[in-house]
């Protein structure tokens, strides 16, 4: 369990990712801003299509980031100061890949 300022992630032993919390700026991975009350479960959107297992996640004040099986970074949340490294100043409302940083880490697996 991490917790952010006003938000709250559960990482599961099967990579599940549940979330709760205000969600003002897309911390929560909804694809919305939308307050959450319940624990819900992040990757019901396209990163599950795709099967991805989250193995460990970190928060920010308003932001997270996440590493996949396939060594993948992933953040999303507020990037006012470019903390999602995804080279912009854009908030991300759901989870997306940091290419440049998870090209580092192609061919390592844990």
């Amino acid at each position: 369990m991490v917790l952010g300022e006003e938000f709250t992630i559960i990482l599961t032993q099967k990579g599940q990712v549940f979330v709760t919390g205000t969600n003002k700026f897309g911390e929560l991975g909804l694809t919305s801003t939308e307050k959450n009350n319940y624990h819900t479960y992040v990757l019901n959107n396209s990163l599950n299509e795709k099967s991805i297992k989250i193995t460990k996640i970190s928060c920010g004040s308003n932001h997270t980031l996440a590493t996949d099986t396939n060594s993948n970074v992933l953040s999303w949340g507020l990037n006012l100061k470019g903390q999602l490294g995804h080279g912009d100043y854009h908030q991300r409302n759901e989870p997306t890949v940091v290419k440049h940083i998870s090209k580092l880490f192609e061919g390592e697996k844990e």
